[in-house]
């Protein structure tokens, strides 16, 4: 393996839980199969792959390895917008090194929405 790189699980990412109303989930991707991973825009020094590993709905999880850059990462190609009804926003990460890795999740709206 490369030094300076990481290795995450993303098991089910993605995921508005808990909709005020009905108390159910709606999963943005499970990994189940490799068509989901084309519903993200891949950032530079990015490699990913399905994994058997850690998955925490079905039998994948997303594993990624990001290498030192500005920003390494993913944007996931949202089908839905409307975001309104959902009391909470949840995903699942796993690091299987042992040193500490930071995340940054940023959600941006539009100023009109």
């Amino acid at each position: 393996m490369v030094k300076n790189s990481m290795i995450l699980f993303v098991c089910m990412f993605f995921i508005a839980t808990c909709e005020k109303t009905n108390n159910k989930e709606f999963v943005l991707f499970d990994f189940e199969s490799e068509s989901v991973l084309d519903e993200f825009h891949w950032k530079c020094h990015t490699l990913f792959s399905l994994s058997d590993d850690h998955a925490v709905h079905g039998e994948k999880s997303l594993k990624l390895e990001l290498f030192p850059s500005s920003y390494p990462g993913l944007s996931p190609k949202l089908k839905h917008h409307d975001w309104r009804g959902y009391g909470s926003f949840c995903f699942d990460v796993v690091n299987p090194s042992p040193e500490p890795v930071s995340i940054v999740l940023r959600i941006d709206d539009k100023k009109e929405a």
